[in-house]
């Protein structure tokens, strides 16, 4: 427990940092498609996609924090209406109508569906960086007071045994 206590936020970590990396990667790869007119942007893109929304899940999993999965929950229809601007932008890419495409990219709409996803994961992460906090000063607390009994412990044994060794001392000089 205190290995696996002490090791989430260092997985939290890695693992926000891996997700901004692959949502901003999925927003430019949808946003370089439609200005470059190349669809291996859209390969990347979709590359992602599946890893962007499985790395969230196993983030999210990393603590059973109902406000978390609030967190997360609150940016699912900005997510999705985000995922249908990219989806449409590329069917307009294939459909030769970049300028709509790059437009709809840029559009207020799409600005303000980010701004609704990345502040509920924004609130999801300082959630969870909360709750793995607490966590690891819990183990920590744990950790520190069995240490206590152990030392306490250790100094019963010892004190009984001297006490023991001062006790048989004092009879054989009795007896001698």
């Amino acid at each position: 427990p205190p290995r696996n206590a002490t090791a989430l936020e260092p997985q939290l970590t890695e693992n926000v940092g891996r997700i901004m990396t692959l949502d901003e990667r999925l927003t430019m790869s949808a946003k370089l498609a439609a200005s470059s007119k190349n669809p291996a942007y859209e390969q990347r893109y979709n590359a992602h996609v599946d890893e962007l929304d499985g790395l969230i899940r196993k983030t999210v999993g990393l603590t059973s924090d109902p406000a978390v999965d609030d967190a997360v929950r609150s940016t699912d229809d900005a997510n999705r209406r985000l995922v249908e601007m990219e989806t449409r932008s590329f069917e307009l890419n294939h459909a030769g109508q970049h300028g709509q495409a790059v437009t709809l990219l840029e559009s207020e709409q799409y600005r303000t569906q980010k701004e609704i996803y990345a502040a509920g994961m924004k609130r999801a992460f300082a959630e969870l960086d909360t709750a793995t906090s607490a966590k690891r000063a819990a183990v920590e607390r744990w950790m520190t007071l069995i240490q206590v009994l152990a030392l306490l412990s250790l100094g019963l044994v010892v004190g009984t045994w001297a006490f023991d060794q001062r006790e048989r001392r004092r009879r054989s000089a009795s007896y001698a």
